[in-house]
């Protein structure tokens, strides 16, 4: 009988990776999601940027979502200046309705909010397992956890998955 050992006949070698490609729609989506739920939770200073990010549980590279955010602002001003911009005014707009929409429903007070929209999050910010949880967002209110599933894009044909 011959060992496992002895069955190995070459040593393969690690293929580098490549590095990953720079999707500006994946990355509108990202910052707007950080953006959104920095500004709902902590607010808006005077130069219009949140005045501290959100909890986070992802694991990007070990970055927080401030780590994130500097990346995607950085390399959307080099590709498309002013584009930061856009979207920070829309997750100020998208944070302000969030915040009139939660009251509207008796949610007043916004104690943690969380970026959410990996797979585990739910559970971590929660400590309750939904498989099915779509929140990219988690917020954290006197009434309980609320979550919110954030779209952004330029499509008006929205799909079965995203009614919008």
């Amino acid at each position: 009988m011959l060992k496992f050992s002895e069955l190995l006949v070459e040593k393969r070698e690690a293929k580098p990776k490549k590095p990953k490609e720079f999707n500006i729609n994946d990355a509108k989506g990202k910052l707007y999601e950080i953006l959104l739920g920095s500004h709902l939770h902590h607010g808006t200073n005077e130069s219009g940027k949140p005045n501290a990010f959100l909890t986070h549980y992802r694991d990007e590279d070990n970055k927080r979502p401030e780590d994130v955010h500097n990346y995607i602002r950085d390399e959307l001003e080099k590709r498309h200046p002013g584009m930061y911009d856009e979207v920070n005014r829309h997750a100020i707009e998208g944070a302000q309705h969030a915040r009139d929409q939660l009251a509207a429903h008796g949610h007043t007070k916004i104690h943690e909010t969380a970026w959410t929209s990996q797979k585990g999050d739910h559970h971590k910010f929660t400590g309750e397992h939904d498989p099915a949880s779509d929140a990219d967002l988690m917020i954290r209110t006197e009434n309980g956890p609320v979550g919110l599933s954030l779209k952004y894009g330029e499509s008006k044909d929205m799909n079965l998955r995203n009614p919008g």
